[in-house]
């Protein structure tokens, strides 16, 4: 059986798609701290702050692009924003791992500083100019606060994951 470079940042193709691999596989698994801390944060917020949960909206949004909306039942846009916030935090951890690479693994402010790019390439960027949500300047403060510790916890967690991960890197 021939090994594989499993090095972060290998210069093979089959290291950047095992950094890739494990990068997808930690960010699904920090989206769960990540949703927790969201619907925690959620219950302390002021009544006026207390909106649908982001990846509920955007997936709504969605639906309705596509013309889907009122044919998906109220359970299905559920599991189906359940599914899109998962997926989204396991594409993110997937560039993270391949961009980032051992600083990743080996740093937590590296693994903050990636949750908060996250957040800032999404909320700040494409998803405004998509028109899915406003900019943080036009949202409620409440929620930007919610979503700035949310995604610093996926952040973290993206790391935690990652360093863990090292031991049992012949995936």
């Amino acid at each position: 059986m021939q090994s594989v470079d499993t090095r972060p940042s290998g210069e093979s193709g089959h290291g950047r798609l095992n950094s890739a691999v494990r990068g997808a596989f930690a960010g699904f698994a920090a989206t769960l701290p990540m949703t927790a801390v969201m619907f925690a944060v959620q219950l302390v917020l002021p009544r006026s702050s207390q909106i649908r949960p982001e990846p509920r909206v955007i997936t709504d949004k969605l639906l309705q692009r596509a013309n889907i909306y009122q044919k998906t039942s109220e359970r299905g846009r559920k599991l189906a924003a359940l599914a899109n916030h998962f997926a989204y935090g396991a594409a993110c951890g997937a560039v993270c791992a391949t961009v980032a690479g051992a600083r990743l693994q080996s740093s937590p402010s590296t693994g903050l500083l990636s949750g908060l790019l996250i957040w800032m390439g999404s909320y700040a960027g494409w998803l405004p100019a998509a028109k899915i949500l406003p900019p943080p300047r036009d949202r409620l403060p409440g929620r930007n606060v919610l979503l700035l510790a949310a995604h610093s916890v996926w952040g973290l967690s993206l790391h935690s994951v990652l360093r863990r991960s090292r031991k049992y890197n012949r995936w």
